[in-house]
Protein backbone atom coordinates (compact mmCIF):
# COMPACT_ATOMS: atom_id res chain seq x y z
CA UNK A 1 0.00 0.00 0.00
CA UNK A 2 1.25 3.38 -1.09
CA UNK A 3 1.74 6.57 1.83
CA UNK A 4 -0.98 8.60 0.50
CA UNK A 5 -3.59 5.31 0.95
CA UNK A 6 -2.93 4.86 4.83
CA UNK A 7 -4.58 8.35 5.51
CA UNK A 8 -8.06 8.57 3.97
CA UNK A 9 -9.10 11.94 3.20
CA UNK A 10 -12.80 12.46 3.65
CA UNK A 11 -15.41 15.35 2.85
CA UNK A 12 -16.57 17.11 6.07
CA UNK A 13 -19.16 19.30 4.30
CA UNK A 14 -22.54 18.84 6.17
CA UNK A 15 -24.13 17.69 3.01
CA UNK A 16 -22.15 14.36 3.41
CA UNK A 17 -23.27 13.65 6.97
CA UNK A 18 -26.83 15.11 7.40
CA UNK A 19 -30.22 13.54 7.25
CA UNK A 20 -31.21 14.10 4.18
CA UNK A 21 -34.62 12.66 4.36
CA UNK A 22 -36.52 15.09 7.22
CA UNK A 23 -39.95 14.71 8.61
CA UNK A 24 -41.16 18.78 8.65
CA UNK A 25 -44.51 20.26 9.66
CA UNK A 26 -46.19 23.41 9.09
CA UNK A 27 -46.43 25.84 11.41
CA UNK A 28 -50.19 26.47 11.35
CA UNK A 29 -50.32 22.26 12.12
CA UNK A 30 -52.17 20.85 14.54
CA UNK A 31 -50.27 20.11 18.10
CA UNK A 32 -52.63 16.73 18.37
CA UNK A 33 -50.78 15.94 14.76
CA UNK A 34 -47.56 16.50 15.70
CA UNK A 35 -47.42 14.82 19.11
CA UNK A 36 -49.07 12.37 17.11
CA UNK A 37 -46.36 12.13 14.74
CA UNK A 38 -43.47 12.37 17.31
CA UNK A 39 -45.18 8.99 18.69
CA UNK A 40 -45.76 7.31 15.35
CA UNK A 41 -41.86 8.08 13.70
CA UNK A 42 -40.07 8.23 17.11
CA UNK A 43 -38.44 11.99 16.30
CA UNK A 44 -36.26 14.29 18.10
CA UNK A 45 -36.27 16.98 15.91
CA UNK A 46 -38.72 18.27 13.49
CA UNK A 47 -38.16 21.72 11.54
CA UNK A 48 -40.94 23.81 11.25
CA UNK A 49 -42.02 25.22 8.13
CA UNK A 50 -43.81 28.69 6.71
CA UNK A 51 -43.79 28.58 2.77
CA UNK A 52 -41.46 26.34 2.45
CA UNK A 53 -38.97 28.26 4.45
CA UNK A 54 -37.86 27.26 8.08
CA UNK A 55 -39.14 29.45 10.88
CA UNK A 56 -39.03 27.16 13.83
CA UNK A 57 -37.59 23.51 15.42
CA UNK A 58 -39.75 21.20 17.83
CA UNK A 59 -37.64 19.08 19.79
CA UNK A 60 -38.89 15.90 21.68
CA UNK A 61 -38.65 17.51 25.03
CA UNK A 62 -41.10 20.45 23.65
CA UNK A 63 -43.66 17.76 23.12
CA UNK A 64 -43.20 16.15 26.09
CA UNK A 65 -43.56 19.61 28.13
CA UNK A 66 -47.52 19.91 26.61
CA UNK A 67 -47.96 16.17 27.47
CA UNK A 68 -50.72 14.87 29.85
CA UNK A 69 -47.99 13.68 32.53
CA UNK A 70 -46.67 17.60 32.47
CA UNK A 71 -50.06 18.93 32.97
CA UNK A 72 -51.42 16.21 34.68
CA UNK A 73 -53.54 18.67 37.78
CA UNK A 74 -55.69 19.61 34.09
CA UNK A 75 -58.42 18.20 33.50
CA UNK A 76 -58.22 15.81 30.35
CA UNK A 77 -60.95 17.15 28.41
CA UNK A 78 -59.76 20.76 29.73
CA UNK A 79 -56.33 19.67 28.34
CA UNK A 80 -57.64 18.10 24.93
CA UNK A 81 -59.39 21.27 24.31
CA UNK A 82 -56.38 23.59 24.98
CA UNK A 83 -54.46 21.11 22.43
CA UNK A 84 -56.94 21.38 19.66
CA UNK A 85 -56.62 25.04 19.84
CA UNK A 86 -52.63 24.85 19.69
CA UNK A 87 -50.29 24.84 16.77
CA UNK A 88 -46.92 23.96 15.69
CA UNK A 89 -45.98 27.53 15.65
CA UNK A 90 -47.18 27.81 19.63
CA UNK A 91 -44.20 25.23 20.57
CA UNK A 92 -41.34 25.52 18.05
CA UNK A 93 -38.14 27.51 18.81
CA UNK A 94 -38.65 30.27 16.82
CA UNK A 95 -35.48 31.39 14.34
CA UNK A 96 -33.17 28.42 15.05
CA UNK A 97 -29.84 28.65 13.67
CA UNK A 98 -29.09 27.14 10.51
CA UNK A 99 -26.66 25.62 8.05
CA UNK A 100 -26.12 25.89 4.51
CA UNK A 101 -25.13 22.25 3.23
CA UNK A 102 -21.38 23.25 1.88
CA UNK A 103 -20.27 24.21 5.07
CA UNK A 104 -17.84 22.09 7.24
CA UNK A 105 -18.99 19.85 9.96
CA UNK A 106 -16.66 21.76 12.39
CA UNK A 107 -19.12 25.20 11.42
CA UNK A 108 -21.94 23.08 12.47
CA UNK A 109 -20.07 21.90 15.56
CA UNK A 110 -19.19 25.29 16.22
CA UNK A 111 -23.05 26.53 16.37
CA UNK A 112 -24.19 23.97 18.38
CA UNK A 113 -21.73 24.64 21.07
CA UNK A 114 -22.41 28.60 20.68
CA UNK A 115 -26.29 28.40 20.87
CA UNK A 116 -26.72 25.05 22.69
CA UNK A 117 -28.51 23.19 19.74
CA UNK A 118 -28.43 19.85 19.76
CA UNK A 119 -29.93 19.84 15.91
CA UNK A 120 -29.32 22.30 13.22
CA UNK A 121 -31.55 22.37 10.33
CA UNK A 122 -29.93 22.61 6.90
CA UNK A 123 -31.08 25.04 4.53
CA UNK A 124 -30.30 26.14 1.01
CA UNK A 125 -29.48 29.93 0.01
CA UNK A 126 -33.07 30.70 -0.22
CA UNK A 127 -33.58 29.24 2.95
CA UNK A 128 -35.41 25.88 2.00
CA UNK A 129 -34.94 22.70 4.41
CA UNK A 130 -32.54 20.43 2.98
CA UNK A 131 -31.87 18.46 5.70
CA UNK A 132 -30.76 18.40 9.42
CA UNK A 133 -27.66 17.91 11.24
CA UNK A 134 -27.09 16.53 15.04
CA UNK A 135 -25.19 15.79 17.53
CA UNK A 136 -25.11 12.19 16.77
CA UNK A 137 -24.20 12.72 13.31
CA UNK A 138 -20.96 15.71 14.66
CA UNK A 139 -20.03 12.88 16.92
CA UNK A 140 -19.92 9.85 14.08
CA UNK A 141 -17.68 12.33 12.15
CA UNK A 142 -15.46 12.84 15.19
CA UNK A 143 -15.40 9.00 15.28
CA UNK A 144 -14.75 8.33 12.00
CA UNK A 145 -12.07 10.45 11.17
CA UNK A 146 -10.08 9.68 14.40
CA UNK A 147 -10.11 6.42 12.89
CA UNK A 148 -10.75 4.91 17.20
CA UNK A 149 -13.87 2.39 15.67
CA UNK A 150 -11.35 0.74 13.76
CA UNK A 151 -8.59 0.23 16.25
CA UNK A 152 -5.26 1.25 15.99
CA UNK A 153 -2.91 2.61 19.00
CA UNK A 154 -2.93 6.72 19.51
CA UNK A 155 0.34 8.33 19.90
CA UNK A 156 0.51 11.72 21.63
CA UNK A 157 3.13 14.36 21.04
CA UNK A 158 4.48 17.74 22.06
CA UNK A 159 5.56 19.84 19.54
CA UNK A 160 6.51 23.55 19.36
CA UNK A 161 8.10 25.85 16.60
CA UNK A 162 11.79 24.85 17.67
CA UNK A 163 11.11 21.03 17.62
CA UNK A 164 10.49 18.65 14.86
CA UNK A 165 7.36 18.47 12.68
CA UNK A 166 4.73 16.56 11.86
CA UNK A 167 6.31 15.42 8.98
CA UNK A 168 9.32 14.05 10.89
CA UNK A 169 7.28 12.55 12.93
CA UNK A 170 5.31 10.19 10.23
CA UNK A 171 9.00 9.98 8.45
CA UNK A 172 10.13 8.19 12.03
CA UNK A 173 7.16 5.88 11.89
CA UNK A 174 6.78 4.78 8.97
CA UNK A 175 10.48 3.69 8.75
CA UNK A 176 9.71 1.50 11.89
CA UNK A 177 6.77 -0.18 9.63
CA UNK A 178 3.72 2.20 11.30
CA UNK A 179 0.98 3.13 8.99
CA UNK A 180 -0.88 5.73 9.88
CA UNK A 181 -4.70 6.14 10.02
CA UNK A 182 -5.24 9.78 11.27
CA UNK A 183 -3.26 12.80 12.52
CA UNK A 184 -4.99 15.07 14.70
CA UNK A 185 -3.79 18.33 16.33
CA UNK A 186 -4.82 20.96 18.43
CA UNK A 187 -2.75 23.91 19.98
CA UNK A 188 -2.19 25.12 23.10
CA UNK A 189 -4.45 28.50 24.45
CA UNK A 190 -1.64 29.48 26.80
CA UNK A 191 1.42 29.21 24.31
CA UNK A 192 0.48 29.98 20.71
CA UNK A 193 3.93 28.18 19.83
CA UNK A 194 3.14 25.20 21.33
CA UNK A 195 0.84 22.24 20.11
CA UNK A 196 0.30 18.25 20.64
CA UNK A 197 -0.32 16.10 17.66
CA UNK A 198 -2.00 13.08 18.01
CA UNK A 199 -1.46 10.16 15.48
CA UNK A 200 -3.60 6.93 15.02
CA UNK A 201 -1.32 4.24 13.60
CA UNK A 202 -2.55 0.72 12.42
CA UNK A 203 -2.28 -2.15 15.20
CA UNK A 204 1.20 -3.72 15.69
CA UNK A 205 2.12 -6.33 17.74
CA UNK A 206 3.30 -6.03 21.34
CA UNK A 207 7.31 -6.46 20.47
CA UNK A 208 7.21 -3.90 16.98
CA UNK A 209 4.89 -1.45 19.17
CA UNK A 210 7.27 -0.78 22.04
CA UNK A 211 10.07 -0.58 19.83
CA UNK A 212 8.45 2.39 18.00
CA UNK A 213 8.03 3.67 21.34
CA UNK A 214 11.30 3.88 22.25
CA UNK A 215 12.20 5.00 19.28
CA UNK A 216 10.03 8.02 19.04
CA UNK A 217 10.56 8.76 22.56
CA UNK A 218 14.45 9.32 21.35
CA UNK A 219 13.28 11.96 18.62
CA UNK A 220 10.32 13.32 20.24
CA UNK A 221 8.70 14.66 23.08
CA UNK A 222 5.80 11.85 23.47
CA UNK A 223 3.30 12.56 25.71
Amino acid sequence: MSDRSEVVAMPLFVESWMNHEVVSVEEKTPVIKVIELFKLRRLLFVPVLRRGKVVGLIADRDVRDISPSKTAVMDVRELHYLLSRMKAGDIMQPNPTTIRPQETVETAALKMLEHGAHAIPVVDSRGRLTGIITQSDVLRVLIEITGISRGGVQLGFSLSEKTEGIEEITSAIKEKGGRIMSILGTRDAEDACSREVYIRIMPLEEKPLRSLIRHLKKMFDVV
